[in-house]
């Protein structure tokens, strides 16, 4: 079984902390994000961006729904760097791919 990192390792190095993700590319953009909901739980907009390298995680989002994992998503409110509220959503694994 394929064993990914904690928080820390994804913020420290987002772009190695998943196996196999030595580029940019929306698959690998995908599998972190997919690592990241597996192993950490909820992901928002502002973190996959921050701390996944994910620019789009909208669109790895909707591939991995595609793939047929059921991904809810909330909507909240979050404070950017700037201390500047913005609506972001808020993605949920809820359990395995659907057949």
């Amino acid at each position: 079984m394929e064993t990914f990192p904690d928080h820390q390792a994804f913020a420290l190095h987002p772009a190695s902390a998943c196996p196999g993700n030595a580029d940019n590319s929306a698959a690998s953009q995908k599998a972190r994000v997919f690592a990241w909901l597996r192993t950490q739980g909820p992901l928002s907009t502002l973190t996959a961006r921050r701390e996944l390298d994910v620019l789009h995680p909208a669109g790895r989002i909707q591939a991995l729904r595609e793939d047929g994992h059921n991904i809810r998503t909330h909507w909240r409110t979050e404070e950017t760097r700037l201390g500047r509220p913005h609506r972001v959503a808020e993605y949920v694994l809820l359990d395995p791919p659907r057949a």
